[in-house]
C-alpha cells in the first residue's frame, strides 16, 4: 500500500463536505504529536466532523486512513514554527480552495453547501410558518420549478 506524504507549512484547506455555517462551527485542535486522524483522544474536542473546524499545528504527523472524513474546514500549520505533516493513506483531497473558489468550481463542495442551506432554510420556514403554511410554500416552489422547465 502506497502512502502519500503531503508536507504543508502555511496553508488553509477547505474540504468539500460542509454542513455548518462558520458562526455555528466549533473548533477541534490536534494535540501535537504523531497519531491517527481517527483517534478522538488526539483532538481537543473530539474528531472533526462537518460541524467542526479542524486545526493542526506544532510538529508531528497526522495519518489519515482511507475513507471519507467530512469536516467544516481544515487549517494546517499557520503558526510560526509549525512543521506538521499530514499523510493520506489511500485517500485523496476532493477539493481545495476558499469558499468562493469552491462555489465557483460547482463541484462537491458547492452541491453540499447548497443542499445544506436549502434544507436549513426549509426547516426555518417550517418552524416560523408552521407545517401547513410550509407545505403550501413547498408545493408552490415545486410547481414553479416544474413550470420553469416547460
Amino acid at each position: 500500500m502506497k502512502t502519500n506524504f503531503v508536507p504543508i507549512s502555511a496553508l488553509f484547506i477547505a474540504i468539500g463536505f460542509i454542513g455548518a455555517t462558520i458562526s455555528r462551527a466549533e473548533t477541534t485542535k490536534w494535540i501535537s504529536g504523531t497519531g491517527d486522524w481517527t483517534d478522538a483522544a488526539r483532538w481537543s474536542d473530539g474528531m472533526p466532523d462537518s460541524y467542526k473546524h479542524a486545526e493542526i499545528h506544532g510538529t508531528g504527523t497526522v495519518r489519515v486512513p482511507a475513507g471519507a472524513f467530512p469536516l467544516a474546514n481544515l487549517q494546517i500549520g499557520k503558526n510560526l514554527g509549525d512543521h506538521t505533516r499530514v499523510e493520506l493513506d489511500g485517500g485523496k483531497m476532493v477539493e481545495i480552495g476558499n469558499h468562493d473558489e469552491l462555489l465557483a468550481a460547482n463541484g462537491v463542495y458547492a452541491n453540499l453547501y447548497r443542499m445544506t442551506y436549502e434544507q436549513e432554510a426549509a426547516q426555518r420556514a417550517t418552524e416560523e410558518l408552521g407545517e401547513d403554511a410550509a407545505a403550501v410554500r413547498r408545493l408552490q416552489a415545486e410547481e414553479a420549478t416544474a413550470n420553469a422547465g416547460d
